[in-house]
């Protein structure tokens, strides 16, 4: 989920979503605001209030996308998430997001292992222990540490 500022991230999705339908694209404008609905905190816990009290079978999943972005949100919001140090807050973030959302330590667990595989300082890690064990495993994940640098 990327960064966003409350308030401009309504704004924008306003804007974005009614160039949609001034372009005859009303199909993608409904899609980015259930793409909001689904991962912004005041979205989510908009639709969560409204399919809850409605007793609505979507209220589980804009729950979950309330506690996801409020994790994420705790944590900075992935503010600079390229940037080291800002990449392991927005993983934290993500992470907690998803113990939240799911209740268990498995989603949150798989948060860290993406990290541990994608990311310069996670994979970095990683092969500098694998290094004597396992050479390949090791090469494989220096090859990861050093493509992070370019995503």
């Amino acid at each position: 989920m990327p960064f966003t500022f409350p308030v401009l991230h309504e704004v924008g999705t306003a804007f974005v979503s009614l160039g949609d339908a001034l372009t005859g694209k009303p199909e993608r404008a409904r899609e980015r605001w259930q793409e909001y609905a689904k991962h912004s905190v005041m979205g989510s816990g908009v639709m969560w209030a409204v399919t809850g009290s409605r007793r609505r079978e979507e209220a589980p999943e804009y729950r979950a996308g309330f506690l996801r972005a409020l994790g994420s949100a705790a944590a900075g919001g992935g503010a600079l998430s390229n940037v080291p140090v800002f990449h392991e807050l927005a993983t934290a973030g993500e992470s907690l997001g998803e113990l939240m959302a799911e209740g268990d330590g498995e989603a949150a667990r798989r948060v860290w292992e993406d990290y541990a595989e994608n990311s310069f300082f996670g994979s970095g890690v990683q092969a500098l222990r694998h290094i004597k064990e396992d050479p390949e495993e090791a090469s494989r994940l220096g090859r990861n540490c050093g493509l992070s640098l370019v995503r």
